[in-house]
C-alpha cells in the first residue's frame, strides 16, 4: 500500500516542493486542510505522516486515532500547537525545523528595535501626510552603550546577539538552561529575570512558548522596566500578558513595544487596544519569512516525511524518549543504532 503524508492546515506557500520530494520518494500528498478536531481525525486517520503548521492543535485524541502515523512533522520551530508527550506516549515521532530561520527572526527583532527608538514608522507616516518635521524624532537614543535583554539565549536570541553586539549594544540575558560560561562565550552576561527587566533598554523575547513561559511578562514584571524602555516580541504572543501590555502603554510604564505575535488568535479586530497606540509597532506574524527561509522549511520538512517513512531519524527529532518506548513506530534496529 503506498503511505500517505497527510497536510491537514491551510497552506503557507505553494506546496510544489512536498508533492516533488513525497512524489519521488513514491509517497502520497495528499492535501486537505481542516478548521476542527473532528476533520483532522476524519481526514488523517489513514496518514503515515502528519504535516502541521500552526492552525491546528494535534491533541492527544487526534494522536490517538492515527492508527498507522509514524511521525508527526511540524512545519516550523514552536510546539504549543502538538500534544508532544502523547505523542511520545503513543509511539509517535515529532520533528520540527529549528534553523531555517533564524537569519529572518533575527534580523526583524533588530528592524524593530531600531524603528522604536528612531521612531520609523512614525516619521514615514508624517511625511506621506505632508508632515517634515525633525522634532518629532525627539526622545531617541544613541544605541551604542545602550542595553538589550535578552528573555531566552536560544538560537534566535543567539544570532540576535550577534548583531545586536555590531551596533554597541551591551547583552544581559536571562535563561535558566544556559550556562554561563556558554553565554559568556557569545559575549552575553546572564542575570535573573528581575535584574534583566530593569537594566534592559530593549528587552527582546525569545523563548518558547510552554506552561512556564504562558504570561512569563505580566503586569509585575512590567512595572519593573525602565519608562524609557522598549519590549520587543517575535517569539509567542502569549508569553506576554496583553492587558497588562495595555496597561504599561496607558499608564506609560514603558516607552513602547515592537511585537510580531501577540496573546490571542489572529488577525488584530480593529478595536483592538493595541491598535490605539502610536509607539506600538506591529506587524503580522511574519518574523519567519523570507522566500529562502519558506523553501528550505517545506523541502526539509518534506526530506523529515521521507526519512521516517523508510525508518530512518528526522533531521530534528523533538523527544529522544519516544525511542525508548516499546511502541515505538520507527523500527527497532533503527532505534538500536540511534541509542
Amino acid at each position: 500500500m503506498t503511505p500517505k503524508a497527510i497536510w491537514v492546515d491551510p497552506p503557507f506557500a505553494p506546496l510544489d516542493p512536498e508533492e516533488r520530494i513525497l512524489g519521488e520518494a513514491g509517497i502520497e500528498f495528499v492535501f486537505s486542510p481542516c478548521e476542527s478536531e473532528e476533520e483532522v481525525i476524519q481526514v488523517a486517520r489513514e496518514a503515515d505522516a502528519l504535516m502541521v503548521v500552526l492552525h491546528n492543535y494535534i491533541s492527544r485524541r487526534i494522536l490517538e486515532s492515527l492508527a498507522q502515523c509514524k511521525v508527526v512533522v511540524r512545519h516550523g520551530i514552536g510546539l504549543d500547537n502538538i500534544d508532544v508527550r502523547a505523542a511520545t506516549d503513543l509511539g509517535i515521532l515529532v520533528s520540527n525545523n529549528p534553523t531555517y530561520c533564524v537569519d529572518e527572526v533575527s534580523d526583524l527583532a533588530m528592524a524593530l528595535l531600531l524603528a522604536c527608538t528612531r521612531k520609523i514608522p512614525l516619521l514615514n507616516q508624517a511625511v506621506h501626510s505632508g508632515t517634515w518635521q525633525t522634532s518629532m524624532a525627539k526622545t531617541g537614543y544613541r544605541l551604542r552603550g545602550r542595553t538589550l535583554g535578552l528573555l531566552g539565549l536560544g538560537r534566535v536570541a543567539r544570532r540576535v546577539a550577534q548583531k545586536a553586539g555590531g551596533f554597541g549594544l551591551r547583552l544581559l540575558a536571562y535563561d535558566p538552561y544556559v550556562s554561563a560560561d556558554v553565554a559568556s562565550g557569545l559575549g552575553v552576561t546572564l542575570v535573573p529575570l528581575a535584574e534583566l527587566l530593569k537594566e534592559a533598554d530593549f528587552m527582546s523575547i525569545h523563548t518558547p512558548l510552554t506552561p512556564e513561559t504562558r504570561h512569563l511578562i505580566g503586569e509585575i514584571e512590567l512595572r519593573l522596566m525602565k519608562p524609557t524602555a522598549y519590549l520587543i516580541n517575535t517569539a509567542r504572543g502569549d508569553v506576554v500578558e496583553i492587558r497588562a501590555l495595555v496597561k504599561a502603554l496607558e499608564e506609560k510604564w514603558i516607552a513602547g513595544v515592537g511585537l510580531d505575535v501577540v496573546e490571542g488568535i489572529p488577525p488584530l479586530p480593529q478595536d483592538h487596544p493595541l491598535l490605539r497606540f502610536e509607539n506600538a509597532i506591529l506587524t503580522p506574524h511574519v518574523a519567519w519569512y523570507s522566500e529562502d527561509a519558506t523553501v528550505e522549511l517545506q523541502e526539509t520538512c518534506a526530506r523529515d516525511v521521507v526519512r521516517v517513512l523508510r525508518g530512518e531519524l528526522p533531521l530534528s527529532l523533538v523527544d529522544p524518549d519516544v525511542l525508548k518506548q516499546p511502541n515505538c513506530r520507527l523500527p527497532s534496529l533503527q532505534r538500536q543504532s540511534a541509542a
